[in-house]
């Protein structure tokens, strides 16, 4: 087993980001694209937490994250 699974919400410019960690090690942060979620990772991130703490996370808009509700809040500097 590569460490316990931990998920939670942070507060992010406004808005809550679902996050999930699990593994140990250095820090490696798995950014998922647009129409897409964190969930895209399992496989990789079961695999990853061998070696290393991974963390992914729905960017706003997606999966269990808030989504703003102006269409400018969704450029590539807040995303």
């Amino acid at each position: 087993m590569a460490g316990a699974v931990r998920r939670g919400v942070a507060r992010v410019g406004g808005i809550d980001l679902a996050w999930t960690s699990r593994g140990e090690g250095p820090p490696l942060v798995l950014l998922h694209g647009l129409a897409c979620g964190q969930r895209m990772w399992t496989r990789q991130a079961r695999a990853l937490a061998r070696s290393y703490t991974v963390v992914t996370y729905d960017q706003r808009g997606h999966g269990a994250s808030s989504a703003p509700s102006e269409a400018a809040q969704y450029s590539p500097g807040h995303l």
